[in-house]
C-alpha cells in the first residue's frame, strides 16, 4: 500500500473540517478497529491487517474491551478535538484533545498515531509524557514504549521533497532521502515532471493489485475512483479474517510428536550400537579357555546372568548382537525420514506465518498429506494456482507461498532464461522474475524471497539467484525441493515493508 506522508497530509485535510471542535462521545474497539465517535461521525484507526490507517467510517464500531480502551475513555472521553496535525511529512499524526479535569482545570492531551504499517503505535500523552500506549512493536529505534517516559518522535534522517533532479536518482534513493515518499510515489516522480502541490485529490485504487493513492498515478485502466479518501480506505475492509489457530495447533503437536520420535529413535540407535560390542564379549568367552558349563556373575567387567552358564550367556550375547545389527540400518532410515518430516513441518510453520486467506484452502490441502483433517469444504481442486504476482519496472515477479505454488511457477511458468531466487541455506519461497532483469528487479524479488522465508526476522539475509536453466528438482521429495548451480548472492540487510507493498 502507499499510506505515505503525502497521503496522510491529504487525509488530514479531508477529515479536519468534519471533526475539529467536536466532542468525543464514545470510544469503541473490536479486533480490527478503534473507533472514536464525534456526534454521528466515527473516526476509525485500523489495528489489524494494514494497521495504522485512519479515516472516517460510515458505521459505528462496537465490541471488545481492553486496558488501553478503558484508559482512553477515562482520559479523553467527552474531551473536544481541537487539532489534527502531522509531524513534518512523516507518518506521525497528533490528535489534540482539550477538556476539564476536576483538579487541574483545563488540560490538553495528545493521541499520537505512528502509522508505520505493521509496526504502528498509538500513544496517549500529556505534557509530552506517555500515559498509555497500544503498541505492536518497539519504535523505529528499537526502544520500548513505556508509561511515564517522555515521548519523542523518532527522527528520520530525511529532508522535505525537492523536485529537481529526481530523474537522476533511483527509486530507493528517493525514498531514503525524502520524507513521506513511498516507493509507489517515488516511481511516479522519477518518470514524471510534476509538482504534487498542483495535483487535485482523486482517490484511486488499482483493482488489479489493490494498490491505492490519493491521485491516479496508475498506468492502468483497471482502476476505481472514489469520492473521498475515507471511502477509498473503507473499500479495503470486509475481508474475512483467517483463523490460523487449528493449523498452529496441528503443526505444534506434530512437531512435538516427531521430535519425541527422533529422540526415542536416537536412544534406540545408541543402545543398539552399544549392543554390537557384545559380539566381542561372546567371542572372548569362547577363546578364554574357561569351563563353559560353569556359572559366573561377570566376565571382563561385563555383568552375566548368574542363572545361565557361561556358554548360555555367550549365546545370549550373540542373539542380542544379531538383533542389534539387523536393527541399526532400519533405525537410521527412520531417523532420516523423521528428520526430513520435521524439517517439512517447520517449513510449513514458517509458511503459516505469512499465510493469506486466499491461500488457506491450498495450505490446508497440503497439510492433509501429514494427517491434518480437512473440513468438508476443503476439497482438492484443480491444478490452477493463485500465485502472488507483482508487476515492477517492466518485470513480472512470481512468488510461491507453498510447495504447490513453488513447483507451479518453476516448472509451468518459468522459462530457462528467467531468473530464479531463493534464500540461501533455509526454507522459503521460490521466486521467479520474467521480463526485465536488472539490479532493481532482482533486489525487489529478493525482498520477497527473504520475507517468505525462515530468516524473515533476521538481518543481512542471503538470497541466491540464478537462471532457471540451472535449477533442478529433487526427485522423490514430498515437497518441492531443488538444487541449483551458477548462483550469485544478494544480501537483504533488512526487509522493507514499503518495498514489499508498493509497486
Amino acid at each position: 500500500m502507499a499510506f505515505d506522508g503525502y497521503f496522510i497530509q491529504k487525509m488530514i485535510e479531508e477529515i479536519k473540517p468534519q471533526l475539529l471542535n467536536k466532542r468525543l462521545d464514545r470510544i469503541n474497539q473490536n479486533d480490527d478497529f478503534i473507533s472514536f465517535v464525534f456526534g454521528k461521525t466515527p473516526l476509525v484507526i485500523t489495528i489489524s491487517g494494514a494497521s495504522g490507517l485512519f479515516y472516517i467510517n460510515n458505521e459505528i464500531i462496537s465490541g471488545g474491551e481492553s486496558k488501553f480502551l478503558a484508559t482512553l475513555r477515562k482520559q479523553i472521553g467527552n474531551f473536544k478535538l481541537t487539532n489534527i496535525k502531522q509531524h513534518e511529512m512523516d507518518r506521525v499524526i497528533y490528535f489534540t484533545f482539550e477538556g476539564i479535569d476536576l483538579i487541574k482545570g483545563l488540560v490538553k492531551k495528545e493521541l499520537v498515531l505512528e502509522a508505520f504499517g505493521r509496526n504502528f503505535n498509538i500513544i496517549l500523552t500529556e505534557d509530552n509524557r506517555i500515559i498509555e500506549a497500544y503498541t505492536t512493536k518497539h519504535n523505529l529505534d528499537g526502544d520500548m514504549v513505556m508509561q511515564g517516559d517522555p515521548y519523542e518522535v523518532d527522527l528520520a534522517n530525511k529532508v522535505i521533497l525537492e523536485y529537481e533532479g529526481l530523474n537522476l536518482l533511483t527509486i530507493k534513493e528517493i525514498v531514503d532521502k525524502y520524507q513521506g515518499v513511498s516507493p509507489l510515489l517515488a516511481s511516479h516522480l522519477q518518470t514524471n515532471n510534476l509538482s504534487l502541490d498542483k495535483i487535485d485529490v482523486v482517490p484511486t485504487k488499482n483493482l488489479g493489485n489493490n494498490q491505492f493513492y490519493w491521485f491516479d498515478l496508475f498506468n492502468d485502466d483497471n482502476i476505481k475512483k472514489f469520492k473521498s479518501l475515507s471511502e477509498l480506505l473503507q473499500s479495503l475492509r470486509g475481508v474475512k479474517k483467517l483463523n490460523k489457530n487449528p493449523y498452529h495447533k496441528f503443526l505444534r503437536n506434530e512437531i512435538t510428536k516427531t521430535t519425541r520420535k527422533i529422540d526415542n529413535l536416537e536412544n534406540d540407535l545408541k543402545n543398539n550400537l552399544s549392543n554390537i560390542k557384545l559380539k566381542d564379549v561372546a567371542d572372548s568367552i569362547y577363546s578364554s579357555g574357561l569351563d563353559l558349563t560353569n556359572y559366573y556373575s561377570s566376565f571382563q567387567d561385563q555383568t552375566l546372568d548368574v542363572a545361565l552358564t557361561l556358554n548360555e550367556n555367550a549365546q545370549k550375547f550373540y542373539d542380542i548382537y544379531k538383533k542389534a545389527n539387523a536393527s541399526i540400518s532400519h533405525i537410521e532410515i527412520e531417523i532420516k525420514k523423521a528428520t526430513k518430516l520435521l524439517d517439512t513441518l517447520k517449513s510449513l510453520q514458517i509458511r503459516l506465518e505469512n499465510l493469506d486467506l486466499e491461500d488457506e484452502e491450498e495450505f490446508a490441502i497440503n497439510l492433509s498429506k501429514y494427517g491434518y483433517q480437512l473440513k468438508k469444504r476443503q476439497k482438492p481442486r484443480s491444478n490452477e494456482q493463485k500465485v502472488m504476482t507483482i508487476n515492477y519496472l517492466g518485470a513480472t515477479i512470481y512468488v510461491g507461498r507453498n510447495s504447490s505454488q513453488n513447483e507451479y511457477i518453476v516448472t509451468k511458468i518459468a522459462k530457462n532464461d528467467d531468473m530464479w531466487l531463493h534464500v540461501k541455506g533455509g526454507a522459503g519461497s521460490h521466486v521467479v522474475i520474467k521480463g526485465v532483469i536488472n539490479p532493481l528487479t532482482i533486489e525487489k524479488a529478493a525482498q520477497y524471497a527473504a520475507f517468505y522465508s525462515i530468516y524473515k526476522h533476521s538481518n543481512d539475509i542471503p538470497v541466491d539467484y540464478t537462471l532457471v536453466r540451472y535449477v533442478t528438482k529433487v526427485r522423490k521429495s514430498k515437497t518441492f525441493k531443488t538444487t541449483y548451480t551458477n548462483q550469485k548472492t544478494i544480501f537483504i540487510k533488512a526487509i522493507d515493508q514499503n518495498t514489499l507493498t508498493d509497486h
